[in-house]
């Protein structure tokens, strides 16, 4: 009787709590308003994206901005798993710095680890200049409380920076003396 139903509320309210939860740790991770313009090109809301994205991807399967855009569809309904796998299938078309970040993000939420490791170094040799991959494979590995690893990524990071640094600048136009008859 009564108890069941005290029950299954309390179960949904931990449901919506964790969901709430991943909701958060994807939004911190992707700015509101980058998401809201990705649902602007689609209707704005996340069933004309869905609809919009599905519709096109019959004609065009091989796009990866539409698998991508799905995939990040996916993310605000924290369905991390679809979001992955839409990840992975635009990581196979194209290869870009973004979608390692994403489908990376996305394993490490559905708790596929290792996976999301490997991906990490993918993304790190396949771009070694962008930093997104080798940040969050630190973040992983400090999780995961591997200090030694963290420290090893983050050294790295630090002597790609410090290289950058002590290469000599390009002149600005406002820099550079104007030419002499």
């Amino acid at each position: 009787g009564e108890s069941d139903g005290v029950d299954e509320k309390e179960r949904h309210d931990g449901d919506e709590a964790l969901r709430e939860k991943k909701n958060k740790y994807f939004m911190s991770s992707v700015s509101a308003s980058s998401l809201q313009h990705m649902l602007n090109k689609y209707g704005g809301t996340v069933d004309s994206a869905f609809e919009t994205i599905n519709r096109r991807l019959e004609i065009d399967p091989n796009n990866p901005v539409l698998w991508a855009d799905l995939g990040n569809t996916h993310r605000i309904m924290a369905e991390n798993k679809e979001a992955a796998e839409c990840f992975a299938k635009a990581l196979r078309i194209m290869k870009h710095p973004e979608l390692y970040q994403l489908l990376g993000t996305c394993l490490v939420v559905t708790e596929r680890t290792e996976e999301a490791i490997g991906i990490f170094k993918q993304g790190m040799e396949t771009f070694p200049g962008d930093p997104a991959s080798t940040f969050s494979l630190a973040l992983v590995y400090l999780q995961l409380e591997q200090w030694h690893d963290a420290i090893v990524v983050l050294e790295n990071i630090n002597r790609h920076l410090a290289a950058a640094r002590r290469r000599p600048a390009e002149p600005k136009m406002d820099e550079q003396s104007p030419l002499e008859p």
